[in-house]
C-alpha cells in the first residue's frame, strides 16, 4: 500500500525508475492489489511471481524472483562475527520450538498439548516458546511452568514505536540447534526449511469464530505447496501431535527440495549482487 499511496505524490518526476522489494510470502496473493505499478518487482520465488502477474497484472518481464535479503542469516555464507557483539545464550541441548504467530492462534492450548506430549513421549526433550514480536493478542506473555521463553527475542533487538524488531542475525541461532519447529502458517515455515528443519505445521480447528489456524491454512493461496514441502508434516488435530512429532524426528530431511526453491529462490543468498544487475538492466 505503501507505494502505491506515495509513488506517485512524492517522486520528484515520472521519469524516476522504481524497484519495488516484497518483502513477504503473502504480500501479492492476500493483501492490497496496486493500482499504481513499480517499474520492477522483485519477489521471493517463482510462487509469487506467479502470483504477482495473476493477482496484480504485472506483466512477466516486469517481475523478477531473487529472495529477499532478510534471509541471508540462513545462507550457506552466513557467521556471525565477533566484532558484531552478538550475545549468542545458552540453550537447551534437545528442544523442541514453538513459533506463536501474529494473530488467529490460542496459542495457550497448543503449549498445554505440546506439554503433555514432550512430558509423555519424549521426556528428555525440551519446549522453547516463541512468541510473535507483533502479536495482535495477549500481547503480554505469561511465563508457563515448564516452558523456556525464547531468550533471543530480545537481545539486541529495537523498537519502532510499540513493534519489536528482533535481531534477525539471531534467527539463525535458535532455528539450527532446534530439533523441530512447532507453528502455523508463518514464514518460519521457509525459514526452517532454508534450514533443513523438521517443520510440524499446526492447521487444526481450535473454535476461534473469527479464523482457525485450519481455516488460516486452506484460505491462504500462498500454502498451496507448503503440504509438498519434504521436511513438513500438517496436523489437523491437536490429539495427533505425538504421531506428527515422532514421524518428523524419525524422517531423514533431505538436503535440498525442488519445492523450496520455487518458493524461494536461491539467489537471496546474494540478494545485493543479482539486485545490482537488475538495476543496471532496467
Amino acid at each position: 500500500e505503501e507505494f502505491d499511496i506515495g509513488a506517485y505524490t512524492s517522486l520528484p518526476s515520472n521519469k524516476t525508475k522504481t524497484i519495488l522489494i516484497i518483502d513477504n510470502w503473502d504480500n501479492l496473493s492476500s493483501k492490497y492489489v496496486m493500482f499504481h505499478q513499480p517499474d520492477h518487482t522483485v519477489v521471493w520465488g517463482e510462487q509469487t511471481r506467479i502470483h504477482g502477474i495473476i493477482y496484480q497484472g504485472i506483466k512477466p518481464e516486469k517481475i523478477t524472483a531473487l529472495g529477499t535479503p532478510r534471509f541471508y542469516c540462513y545462507s550457506k555464507n552466513f557467521t556471525i562475527k565477533k566484532e558484531d557483539n552478538h550475545s549468542l545464550p545458552k540453550l537447551p541441548e534437545d528442544y523442541v520450538l514453538f513459533v506463536g504467530t501474529q494473530n488467529y492462534l490460542n496459542e495457550d492450548l497448543v503449549l498445554k498439548k505440546l506439554k503433555k506430549v514432550i512430558k509423555d513421549k519424549f521426556n528428555n526433550l525440551q519446549l522453547i516458546y516463541r512468541p510473535h514480536p507483533w502479536r495482535e493478542f495477549n500481547k503480554k506473555v505469561k511465563k508457563v511452568g515448564g516452558v523456556i521463553l525464547d531468550p533471543t527475542l530480545t537481545i539486541q533487538s529495537d523498537k519502532y514505536g510499540s513493534l519489536l524488531l528482533p535481531n534477525l542475525d539471531l534467527y539463525n541461532h535458535i532455528i539450527s540447534n532446534a530439533l523441530m519447529i512447532v507453528g502455523s502458517c508463518t514464514s518460519l515455515v521457509v525459514e526452517s526449511s532454508l534450514m533443513r528443519k523438521p517443520y510440524l505445521l499446526l492447521a487444526h480447528n481450535d473454535g476461534n469464530p473469527i479464523q482457525t489456524p485450519l481455516k488460516n491454512y486452506m484460505n491462504r493461496e500462498h500454502q498451496n505447496l507448503t503440504a509438498s514441502l519434504n521436511n513438513v508434516s500438517i496436523c489437523f488435530s491437536l490429539e495427533n501431535l505425538y504421531e506428527h512429532m515422532h514421524y518428523l524426528m524419525e524422517k531423514k530431511i533431505e538436503a535440498s527440495d525442488s519445492v523450496l526453491e520455487h518458493i524461494i529462490s536461491s539467489k537471496y543468498q546474494k540478494f545485493d549482487y543479482y539486485l545490482n544487475q537488475l538495476i543496471e538492466k532496467i
